[in-house]
């Protein structure tokens, strides 16, 4: 055996020895637990385009409607690193679950959003939600999972980001349905 071999044994060795590891009845239910918050929170993203005419029209803020998505986008993308950070600090679950909570929260107040400045603003912090949402949901599954099964799970978590996607645009539909209002053809 030469060196190499040995360091890649030893290297393979220590790769096993996780310590997060669940028991499959356990990690199942995480996992669907998991997945079930990753495709609301995409659900959450997509569904706003397809909502915003309306939205815009109910606001009376056609022209600049579009600075909720922006607003968005922008926090998703900010507090994704700091998420993981704070996890590290704090513990996953400490920060997980307020971001569940924040997600609540804020897609409560834009619900109740009277002007255009408290939706942006409200889409903002739906934002810094869904940015750690999506960070720590992946991180989890990396804690919990093999190396070697790492892959699977999150292809699995990537596949609910194409359902997540695909069904939120059905929210108009939702809406007309729930308010009964027309806004415009269901997609």
């Amino acid at each position: 055996m030469t060196k190499t071999e040995a360091r890649q044994r030893e290297a393979e060795a220590g790769l096993q020895d996780q310590m997060n590891l669940l028991p499959r009845a356990k990690l199942l239910a995480v996992f669907a637990a998991l997945s079930g918050v990753f495709i609301i929170s995409y659900v959450d993203q997509s569904c706003l385009g397809v909502l915003l005419p309306t939205i815009g029209r109910d606001l009376h803020a056609e022209r600049s409607v579009s600075w909720a998505s922006t607003s968005t986008m922008i926090a998703n993308t900010t507090f994704q690193a700091l998420y993981g950070r704070l996890s590290d600090v704090f513990g996953r679950k400490y920060i997980y679950l307020p971001a569940l909570f924040l997600l609540f929260l804020s897609d409560l107040l834009c619900g109740f959003a009277q002007t255009p400045t408290q939706l942006y603003v409200f889409r903002g912090f739906s934002g810094i939600a869904t940015g750690g949402i999506s960070a720590l949901t992946m991180i989890i599954v990396s804690d919990v999972v093999t190396l070697r099964q790492r892959g699977k799970y999150q292809g699995i978590l990537s596949s609910c980001v194409g359902i997540g996607n695909t069904t939120g645009p059905f929210g108009r539909c939702l809406a007309r349905n729930v308010t009964g209002s027309k806004p415009g053809k269901c997609p």
